[in-house]
């Protein structure tokens, strides 16, 4: 019994929610809803639902705006200022025109400069040759350079 006081509850609740999305006229509800609903609906026990939902249906379907007179529309018209002749920039010479584009120029070769300068004052390793080790390492160990290498190195 009480299963089907549930299911009445649901169809009531459901009834109530079908009036309240798509208005008091059961004829623009869904079809699936109207066939399920509809009779149900237009019952005496939804009567006050119906009533509710029409009336704010009406509420919703009166329009509050008019559309503006054809005298309004013409001094609105009137009162708008048309746009004065529209001026043209100003003509540059030809030293402005050949100059325009040099800040830019500027930019990119002293950016270019800037680049080869760095590869080119970059130091470089060289391989190892006997006399940068000798000299490098002098003082940490025995190395022992004749004067015949001195000579030599000194001659290249």
């Amino acid at each position: 019994m009480s299963q089907q006081q549930t299911s009445a509850d649901k169809k009531t609740e459901a009834v109530r929610r079908c009036f309240a999305a798509y208005g008091g006229d059961v004829s623009v509800w869904p079809v699936d809803m109207r066939e399920a609903f509809g009779e149900m609906a237009l019952s005496d026990a939804f009567a006050r639902e119906r009533n509710e939902a029409s009336a704010l249906d009406a509420l919703l379907g009166a329009s509050t705006t008019r559309p503006p007179r054809h005298d309004l529309q013409n001094r609105i018209i009137a009162e708008i200022s048309l746009p004065g002749a529209i001026i043209s920039p100003p003509k540059f010479g030809l030293l402005a025109t050949l100059l325009r584009p040099f800040p830019a120029g500027a930019l990119a070769g002293l950016g270019a400069l800037g680049v080869a300068t760095g590869f080119l004052t970059a130091t470089t390793q060289f391989a190892s040759t006997p006399e940068s080790e000798a000299y490098a390492y002098f003082e940490y160990g025995d190395v022992m350079i004749s004067e015949e290498e001195v000579s030599q190195w000194a001659a290249e």
